[in-house]
């Protein structure tokens, strides 16, 4: 039962990845608070749930699992900062920007589909809560790689793979038996990049986004989360 779970939501988010065109003119008019409700549920989950369960992995990993978490938001950092910093002409950047986000998008959502399997399968509550963090940023990674690429498409071979990343990674983990070891560093890794995404690339800066929107997200997730654990479901 947990693997059918943890399969619809790879199809879910393949769904919504590949018809992110879509998405994005459904909320042309809300994109703002669309974006500021997503960040604060992001918000919410890294403070409420990850920071929790990789306080957790510390009894498995000892202090190791808090570099693994600088690790993965320093490896984020860095791509996009060489990538600015060693490519010249701005033709040159948009494409290469392209390439490495490309790639880089495609392992991180098919660990993403390796950890999801992986907590749906311990706990379908707790896989619940990681999808849905995910699935908002799924929908709004291509607001933010489209202006990053100054509205450059992905060609339809490259877009349905990207769209299966996760639900691929869903499917490898179906067929290994992975160590728990090796879940808590995937897990601490991508804890870091998602710090580093929600912070650089989701919440609005300065004046923009919907402060009501954000604090009714944020409010919202960490009720639930209260509720959940008070009713010993988490």
């Amino acid at each position: 039962m947990a693997y059918e779970l943890a399969l619809s939501f790879g199809i879910i988010l393949a769904l919504v990845h590949f018809f992110s065109d879509k998405i994005e003119q459904l909320f042309e008019q809300k994109k703002i608070d669309f974006i500021s409700f997503s960040a604060g549920i992001s918000t919410a989950y890294l403070f409420l749930v990850l920071l929790p369960d990789l306080y957790t992995g510390y009894q498995l990993l000892n202090s190791f699992i808090f570099l693994l978490v600088l690790l993965g938001f320093t490896v984020f950092h860095l791509t996009e900062k060489w990538v600015y910093q060693n490519t010249s002409a701005l033709g040159d950047l948009r494409h290469k920007l392209k390439e490495v986000h490309g790639v880089t998008w495609f392992v991180y959502h098919g660990v993403l589909g390796i950890l999801l399997a992986e907590l749906t399968q311990s706990n379908p509550i707790m896989g619940m809560l990681f999808f849905v963090p995910i699935l908002f940023h799924t929908g709004i990674s291509t607001f933010s790689l489209e202006q990053l690429h100054d509205k450059l498409k992905y060609h339809l071979p490259a877009r349905a793979l990207l769209s299966v990343s996760t639900l691929a990674g869903i499917l490898l983990a179906s067929q290994l038996a992975i160590p728990s070891l090796v879940t808590w560093i995937l897990y601490a890794l991508i804890g870091g990049a998602l710090f580093f995404i929600v912070i650089r690339e989701y919440i609005p800066p300065e004046r923009q986004g919907n402060p009501r929107m954000y604090f009714i997200a944020t409010m919202g997730f960490a009720i639930l989360v209260f509720v959940l654990n008070n009713l010993k479901l988490i």
